[in-house]
């Protein structure tokens, strides 16, 4: 730290972008580490976050979780991402892992990234029943690092949890128009979490 700057700014920006909370902070005297306290369910993501801003390559990855997978607009948007993989990490430095995927019928997730090309197969053949609170459940136990959930139902199901996943710090990029056409307190809460819990929540194609 003492021959470059901004380390610290660094390490700590990883943290913060992946909601994960410090308790305690010591800085050696020779300004060779830094430690710190977490909580013991941030660990894993802590680590992956800073191997990920220290160590890894200049890409970033991008851990994606989608409902409503098989419909036209999540069907669409998957085919996009595919044809797109090398140009986003070859231009944008940006990896994008689909992590998890749920339809009406079943959902299948895995935190180390499933294949693009198999994802429909994968998830007809291997996949569990779908139970969207296991869903987000599971997401939240995985608590892996720049994740982003997209909703691209119609539904009002997933709705119902878009506050829990907002206060675990994971993003929220949807089409679905009930959210945001509900009550007022409630676009209002949902605002308020993302900011508190830095967790974008995105919907430009919704009319309120």
């Amino acid at each position: 730290m003492k021959r470059a700057t901004g380390i610290a700014g660094q390490f700590f920006k990883a943290m913060g972008d992946n909601g994960i909370n410090i308790f305690a902070i010591a800085q050696g005297s020779s300004e060779l580490n830094i430690s710190v306290v977490v909580d013991k369910k941030d660990e894993t993501k802590s680590i992956s976050a800073l191997h990920q801003a220290f160590f890894k390559n200049d890409n970033k990855a991008i851990n994606l979780y989608v409902i409503g997978a098989t419909g036209l607009i999540g069907k669409t948007l998957l085919e996009q991402i595919e044809k797109q993989y090398a140009y986003l990490l070859d231009n944008r430095q940006l990896e994008f892992r689909l992590c998890g995927l749920i339809n009406t019928r079943k959902m299948y997730l895995d935190s180390q990234g499933i294949d693009l090309k198999k994802r429909l197969n994968l998830l007809e053949k291997e996949g569990k029943k779908a139970n969207l609170k296991s869903f987000v459940n599971s997401i939240k136990a995985l608590n892996l690092p720049n994740a982003i959930l997209i909703d691209c139902t119609a539904s009002a199901d997933p709705i119902k949890y878009y506050a829990e996943i907002l206060k675990a710090s994971i993003a929220i990029v949807t089409p679905n128009k009930i959210a945001n056409s509900g009550t007022y307190e409630q676009y209002l809460l949902l605002k308020g979490l993302s900011k508190k819990h830095d967790a974008q929540f995105k919907y430009e194609t919704n009319v309120g």
